[in-house]
């Protein structure tokens, strides 16, 4: 990879590896996964400095695209689709999967609608229609549906299971009935904001030798626009039809494979994915493992905020965050409540935390490379200064 040097070796055939990668200074995030016995999975796209990052990591530790079995985008925001048509070309081999968004025909109508749509802002369906053209052109292959608590890789040799969470069938049928009122002659302006809210957003849980992960990807805790987690309580009854509320309640698989002690945490460990219930109940208490990515937009909204890294911090042994503090630099603006803003690197130096689960060894290995950090106590003391914007 550009500018970073990863003295790692690709895992053995019996390593479990979660791999999150953040792109520095550029929001984004992916997580790569080894499924045991050589083969892979990638979990969303990001990109920095004209790589895609995911392929980058992989050609770095000595890894072939040949040998990635599955990719997956977990919802059409920017952050997590950027290369993934780039992906689907190189790795050959390997099946695109989606959670299933109404009936397909009506859904591939509506993306070209919007690609069509001079001034919409769906930037994620221009990506779709990529990839829907890189899968026709390489191998003729199509898009594979996935769907709440389904088992969609498993390794029999050494026993890795990989689930996928989410979406509710609630959130598949309010996106359907939105699909059947479209007039592809006359669309709507809110018809291209159907998906701003991740309201279709999955997430994968991972299990292997008595040891569960969690990757939240960008699921969110459906609070009825409310946005402090002290609205939230212990039985979400009244809000449980998507996100983690649904989640919660009728996921099989996600009280199955509890405690987790491996957590990409959801939604670049914001308040809007953070579920009290399931930090409560469903972590280990003494050996966690945490690991964010960050977000930076146009008109600066930066996560994590401070108060929400701290919070995720109580519950984590080991905290990692995929772009660590820009040292010796003077802020170059004042922000009033400066407590809330991000500190992040200038440069577009990407962060990577790669966790390692040894099933002869037992234990979790850890290492980051990159602009990526450890979130400890001192880490938290100075993460409102030194703003870089």
């Amino acid at each position: 990879m550009k500018n970073i040097n990863i003295d790692l070796v690709k895992p053995s055939d019996k390593e479990l590896e979660i791999t999150t990668i953040g792109p520095g200074f550029n929001n984004g995030e992916s997580v790569v996964i080894h499924l045991g016995n050589g083969k892979w999975m990638i979990i969303d796209s990001c990109k920095a400095n004209g790589e895609v990052l995911p392929l980058a990591y992989l050609d770095a530790i000595g890894v072939s695209c040949d040998d990635v079995k599955t990719v997956i985008c977990s919802h059409w925001h920017k952050d997590h689709y950027l290369g993934l048509a780039e992906i689907l070309r190189s790795c050959k081999n390997s099946e695109f999967k989606i959670a299933k968004i109404g009936n397909f025909k009506n859904f591939v109508q509506y993306v070209f609608m919007l690609n069509e749509i001079e001034t919409n802002k769906a930037g994620g369906w221009k990506e779709f229609e990529k990839c829907l053209i890189a899968l026709k052109e390489v191998g003729q292959r199509k898009p594979k549906y996935i769907f709440h608590d389904q088992l969609i890789e498993d390794n029999d040799q050494i026993k890795i299971d990989v689930h996928c969470l989410g979406p509710s069938d609630y959130a598949m049928e309010q996106f359907d009935s939105l699909l059947l009122q479209i007039d592809p002659k006359d669309p709507k302006e809110e018809h291209t904001k159907a998906l701003e809210e991740n309201m279709t957003c999955l997430s994968v849980t991972v299990s292997y030798d008595g040891q569960a992960v969690l990757i939240g990807c960008d699921a969110e805790v459906n609070r009825r626009d409310k946005y402090s987690m002290d609205d939230c309580t212990d039985d979400c009854e009244d809000a449980k039809e998507t996100g983690w509320c649904e989640i919660m309640h009728n996921s099989i698989i996600l009280k199955r494979n509890s405690p987790f002690g491996c957590v990409k945490i959801a939604h670049h460990s914001s308040v809007t994915g953070y579920c009290p219930k399931f930090w409560k109940e469903l972590v280990k208490k003494d050996a966690l493992i945490g690991v964010t990515t960050i977000y930076k937009s146009s008109n600066s909204e930066n996560l994590p905020h401070k108060d929400m890294l701290s919070q995720y911090h109580t519950h984590c042994t080991h905290q990692y965050i995929t772009c660590g503090l820009e040292q010796n630099v003077q802020p170059t603006e004042v922000f009033p409540g400066d407590d809330t803003i991000l500190d992040i690197t200038k440069q577009d130096l990407p962060g990577i935390v790669v966790c390692r689960w040894s099933p002869d060894e037992k234990k979790w290995k850890r290492y980051t490379f990159g602009a990526a950090a450890e979130v400890t106590g001192e880490f938290l003391k100075n993460y409102h200064k030194n703003l870089v914007d």
